[in-house]
């Protein structure tokens, strides 16, 4: 999880260069491609915002506009998604950063009891075998 949070920043930190691009760059398709793919690998509880994700176009879809290789319009999209996509991204690593110490102070008083019952396994196995050593 502390890797996907990492790789979730980089790319965060990755937007600052591909912003003055445009949807049709391929340095934006690859960032977005990655992204979508990192994405994937969230657990079920971040499916919500990974379908939000999903749902940008960084394009002016509106077919009346023109099918210009550059529509200015798409532009003014392709910076609107993209700042939706930093909040959806930010969200993301805001919550996981709050979940994470929570999950981990729970799991540590059951991991010392079990400790403590392998201890105690391994002294009473050692004594065992000390009497056994003794009767022969």
């Amino acid at each position: 999880m502390k890797e996907l949070l990492e790789k979730i920043e980089k790319k965060l930190n990755e937007v600052k260069s591909i912003r003055n691009l445009s949807s049709k760059d391929f340095r934006f398709k690859n960032w977005h491609a990655s992204t979508i793919n990192l994405l994937r690998n969230l657990p079920p509880d971040f499916i919500q915002d990974v379908n939000d994700f999903k749902k940008l176009t960084f394009t002016d879809t509106k077919y009346h506009r023109g099918n210009r290789f550059f529509n200015p319009l798409d532009n003014t999209k392709y910076r609107d998604d993209l700042d939706s996509a930093v909040k959806i991204l930010k969200k993301i690593t805001s919550s996981k950063k709050e979940a994470a110490p929570q999950k981990e102070s729970k799991p540590e008083k059951p991991v010392t009891v079990k400790k403590e019952i392998k201890a105690s396994k391994k002294i009473s196995t050692k004594i065992e075998s000390t009497e056994k050593t003794k009767k022969k």
